[in-house]
């Protein structure tokens, strides 16, 4: 299994957390960029190097993909939230960086990142993300 336990590496969705502890986070991300939202995806229980996800993940990660899901069909997630740009400023700022940092760096106002950090200051972190 891979280590994709770090926060900041891009994936909100608890499924495909899922993927990522078996391929890592990398290749869950690439997966969900280029086939995210299909449902039903078959995973073969005999890994080809032929595969489009083999191609696209690499080999070594495709043989993890099959050896775990093997000849099971899996979603996979969009993982569109971590695309947001509320997700993406509460992410920066909980990595430490400035209001005026965020705003050069996502192309808003330091306005809006303020007014996105003090709307989620409420939150409980104690509760769970409704959209994981």
């Amino acid at each position: 299994m891979q280590d994709c336990g770090r926060r900041g590496d891009g994936i909100v969705s608890s499924q495909l957390r899922g993927i990522a502890e078996v391929v890592g986070a990398r290749s869950a991300l690439r997966l969900a960029e280029h086939y995210g939202g299909l449902e039903g995806c078959y995973v073969p229980r005999t890994p080809r190097a032929e595969h489009p996800w083999a191609r696209l993940i690499g080999l070594e990660a495709f043989r993890r993909l099959c050896w775990h899901y093997g000849g099971e069909r899996i979603d996979i997630p969009r993982n569109a939230a971590a695309r947001s740009v509320k997700s993406r400023i509460l992410r920066l700022k909980g990595d430490g960086l400035s209001h005026r940092r965020i705003a050069a760096d996502l192309g808003c106002t330091e306005r809006y990142v303020r007014m996105i950090v003090n709307a989620g200051a409420g939150v409980d972190e104690r509760q769970g993300d409704l959209f994981a």
